[in-house]
């Protein structure tokens, strides 16, 4: 890999492709929910949104997605995008 290029990532709701940075990672836990893996490094499948309110509302409304977010994560990273919005940062 050629360095200082990072790998793009797919959004699952939109399919944008965007740096890791750019989005946030969801992983499955051992119940079957997706959590919020805030860290980047769970050893497990990793499932990417954009840091985006209507994805994050999209894929929790979705009802041909086959991976649903539990709506305890998307008030999380709802909460979160609107701290982001409320602190003048932009993506």
């Amino acid at each position: 890999m050629i360095a200082g290029r990072q790998p793009l990532r797919m959004c699952l709701y939109c399919r944008r492709r965007s740096s890791k940075d750019k989005l946030f990672r969801l992983v499955r836990s051992e119940d079957g929910n997706l959590i919020w893996d805030r860290s980047g490094k769970e050893q497990k499948r990793g499932y990417y949104l954009c840091k985006h309110l209507a994805c994050v509302q999209g894929i929790a409304q979705s009802r041909k997605s086959a991976v649903r977010l539990k709506r305890e994560v998307q008030e999380q990273l709802t909460a979160f995008l609107e701290r982001q919005d409320g602190s003048g940062e932009s993506d």
